[in-house]
């Protein structure tokens, strides 16, 4: 298998786990979307709470030019060291939730 396939599975693995985790609050389902063709995957909720509509991108990565781009992530936990564990390299993570200028502080890829 390839590396990019290697983290295609490694995306969609970490985010149908983090579907499973229940929100607390109201009823809000979780939903992950994978865009293979456009190399876009996301990790939603959706629901009510209340009277409060929820609709939330929770995590947004992408695939762009060999690298894992991290471009929301709204839980407590680092996505990043999340991909690290499960073999995804270093140089190949890009924090682009970060401005492009700190990126290259960060101790990840740098685009």
């Amino acid at each position: 298998m390839d590396k990019l396939e290697r983290y295609r599975q490694v995306i969609c693995s970490l985010l149908k786990e983090q579907g499973e985790i229940v929100p607390v609050n109201g009823t809000i389902e979780t939903e992950t979307v994978f865009d293979h063709e456009a190399e876009r995957y996301l990790l939603l909720h959706l629901g009510w709470n209340g009277q409060q509509r929820i609709y939330s991108v929770v995590i947004h990565l992408e695939v762009r030019e060999g690298k894992v781009w991290i471009q929301q992530n709204t839980t407590d936990f680092s996505v990043a060291e999340e991909l690290l564990k499960r073999g995804v390299a270093r140089e190949d993570i890009v924090l682009g939730l970060k401005p492009a200028f700190v990126r290259e502080y960060t101790g990840f890829g740098v685009v």
